[in-house]
């Protein structure tokens, strides 16, 4: 049920106020998708380094 009221919330346009506007980010898209890349990478490498060392456990 609230996956459903979730996607029902970010169907709902942004509300802007006058008063408030700001420049956007200068790298936001940019530098976001480059720190996720790291932090996925540094995950898959852990997750590797278990996988080898969970193996490397095993006899036979």
């Amino acid at each position: 049920m609230s996956s459903i009221a979730m996607a029902l919330w970010t169907l709902a346009p942004d509300k802007l106020d006058g008063a408030t506007e700001s420049a956007a980010p200068r790298f936001g898209a940019f530098l976001t998708t480059t720190i996720s890349f790291f932090i996925v990478a540094a995950l898959g490498l852990c997750t590797l380094y278990a996988q080898l060392a969970s193996n490397r456990s095993k006899p036979g």
